[in-house]
């Protein structure tokens, strides 16, 4: 990747004097580029420079995703095009062209609904306790389910669609059917459960808390009060993780700015985020 990038073709603007070319993980490469004609200038540089010491770019595993960049000529590794997507699997998480994260919540549902079929033997069976199988249901189900939602924005349209889920689980688990029906508020109660929203708001926190303690020129760090060049649409504002993160640092009395102070107390950090909860209860 050095060998690609050393030419300083351009990527993306990072900071006021530096550029983004690409992110990397381990055999998973992502290219960035604001022009068409860098993109595949940087494209076709990566499939030679790897071809030099015996590695081959895997054509069919490679996709393109274009944001605001129109262009007739699809992007090519040795004159074969690239597929272009509006959305494609990254490094476990669906990244998508509107940068939307509902794809993504509904893959994780879809995942988390297989998982739950196939202990569906546990949940019947009458050898283990409610709480048991509510243990078992939080570690083995709900981890699929929430996989990455600390960087999930949040929106009543999500938040619908994972509590209803949830609720369909637990009502499973503990045998409560039509017509003998309850409250959702009474069935958690009894599983000893949280609301999904709640659980991610604390992982958000927790994350937030973890990034703001992050030297202040690491990627994260820099990522949290980047701003996208371009210019905006026309239409409303859409709800976006950083204004998510926003409205949770307002309710608490902070700002971007003020919020690396209190983070580096984690105990602090952490109460903050327990009061938070616990006013958002009493409010419901």
């Amino acid at each position: 990747m050095r060998r690609t990038t050393e030419d300083k073709i351009q990527g993306i603007q990072w900071t006021l004097t530096s550029m983004l070319d690409d992110l990397d993980y381990a055999d998973d490469i992502g290219l960035l580029a604001s022009k068409h004609q860098d993109f595949q200038q940087k494209t076709q540089q990566l499939a030679q420079i790897a071809n030099t010491i015996g590695l081959r770019v895997n054509i069919e595993k490679t996709k393109v995703l274009r944001k605001n960049i129109r262009a007739d000529n699809p992007i090519t590794i040795n004159d074969q095009p690239l597929q272009e997507q509006d959305d494609f699997t990254y490094l476990g998480s669906k990244v998508s062209t509107d940068g939307d994260c509902i794809g993504e919540v509904i893959k994780r549902i879809s995942k988390a609904n297989h998982t739950f079929t196939m202990l569906k033997p546990i949940w019947k069976t009458r050898n283990l306790s409610i709480h048991t199988k509510i243990r078992i249901f939080k570690s083995n189900v709900l981890s699929v389910l929430l996989y990455g939602s600390e960087c999930w924005k949040s929106t009543a349209n999500i938040e619908k669609k994972l509590e209803v889920f949830q609720t369909k689980c637990l009502r499973r688990i503990m045998r409560i059917f039509w017509p003998n029906m309850i409250s959702n508020e009474e069935l958690r109660h009894r599983a000893g459960a949280s609301t999904i929203s709640e659980i991610i708001a604390t992982r958000r926190w927790r994350w937030l808390g973890h990034v703001c303690r992050m030297p202040i020129d690491s990627i994260p760090r820099i990522a949290l009060r980047w701003t996208t060049q371009g210019k905006r649409n026309r239409d409303r504002h859409k709800e976006t993780w950083r204004r998510t993160v926003d409205r949770d640092l307002k309710t608490r009395g902070l700002t971007l700015q003020t919020a690396p102070a209190i983070a580096a107390d984690r105990t602090k950090w952490c109460s903050l985020a327990v009061a938070s909860r616990t006013r958002r209860r009493r409010e419901d």
